[in-house]
């Protein structure tokens, strides 16, 4: 019996130990967890402390970088600003040069004052005087613009006016336009369209210039000089000659002229086109002349879209139209070798 509780007493006893060994480890397993997670979470926590101060002084490199783009660019602007207002200041003193001087003014007005106060540095208005002998012109002018556009175009102004005075020496604008008007109603009254260039801020070069690149046929130059000796120029542009004529032969002048200069720009035209229209029967003659010269080349082609494409693409020309009246009876196409199904027209761009 001893025995048996000597053996059961025991077994308590382990059991005992088992179990406080047991909760033991099981204590340890969970501060190890713990200790884990923890050290886990002060990992992380440090990755993002450094990550954001990272962030923090790459962001702020940027801003001092930007701030330092901002600075130059202010200075850079200040710089420039500078350097406008200089030229403008400059600007200035070059219009007040044209200006005339106040003694001038007081010289042929004695009882006059000047008043000129630019809403900018410079202005686009400005004042103007000339005297002769026994005339003084007088003007202020308003140009189109403000500050230094308006300044710009005031220059060329003062200029004109000088030009009109001192080169051509109108005086009396009013007899030029009475004269153009005259001759104006009585060509309309002819049927014939006629445009009067009366554009006061242009120079008669610029004019005659304008005029040529519009492609006006006629021009006549009306002024105080041609009015007072009665003689007056009629231009031709076609052949760039010219014809003189009093006032009451002009009508009949233009009126003549307008069939002839019809008549002898068809001929020069038809002449042209028969000079630089080519017929070849071979793709190297044909790519020769596409080359060499421009104009028209005349040639067979077999229709297909793939000839045309292929000719346009080795030699840039391309079928400008297909004549009616060309027969492409016994013609081979250039490119293909086949019968032409056409004979067409070829051209390149410029």
């Amino acid at each position: 019996f001893n025995l048996k509780l000597a053996a059961v007493k025991d077994s308590l006893d382990q059991a005992y130990i088992d179990e406080i060994t047991s909760q033991k480890i099981q204590l340890q397993e969970e501060e190890s967890m713990i200790l884990y997670v923890g050290l886990s979470l002060s990992v992380l926590f440090g990755f993002f402390i450094l990550n954001r101060f990272q962030k923090t002084r790459k962001q702020k490199k940027i801003i001092e970088s930007q701030k330092i783009e901002v600075e130059e660019s202010h200075q850079e602007l200040r710089q420039k600003n500078e350097e406008i207002l200089d030229s403008i200041k400059y600007a200035k003193r070059i219009q007040l040069a044209i200006l005339p001087p106040d003694n001038l003014f007081k010289e042929s007005l004695p009882e006059s004052f000047i008043l000129f106060k630019p809403k900018d540095i410079v202005a686009g208005d400005f004042y103007w005087m000339e005297s002769s002998l026994d005339t003084t012109l007088f003007a202020v002018a308003d140009c189109t613009g403000h500050g230094v556009p308006g300044a710009m175009v005031s220059v060329i102004c003062n200029n004109g006016l000088n030009r009109s005075v001192r080169e051509y020496g109108l005086k009396d604008p009013g007899k030029i336009l009475d004269k153009t008007n005259e001759l104006n109603e009585s060509l309309k009254n002819r049927g014939i369209r006629v445009k009067i260039d009366n554009r006061e801020n242009t120079s008669l070069g610029f004019k005659l210039n304008d005029s040529e690149v519009k492609g006006i046929p006629m021009r006549i130059v009306i002024g105080e000089k041609e009015i007072d000796n009665n003689e007056f120029d009629v231009f031709y542009r076609h052949n760039l000659k010219k014809v003189s004529s009093d006032f009451n032969n002009l009508h009949d002048i233009v009126s003549s002229s307008l069939k002839t200069i019809q008549t002898e720009m068809i001929t020069n035209s038809k002449e042209r086109l028969k000079k630089n229209t080519h017929e070849v029967n071979s793709y190297d003659k044909f790519k020769e002349l596409i080359s060499n010269q421009s104009g028209f080349v005349i040639a067979g082609w077999d229709g297909t879209n793939e000839t045309e494409e292929a000719i346009k693409s080795e030699t840039k020309a391309t079928i400008r139209c297909i004549p009616e009246n060309l027969d492409s009876k016994g013609v081979t196409c250039i490119y293909s070798g086949k019968p032409a199904r056409y004979k067409v027209i070829f051209s390149k761009s410029y």
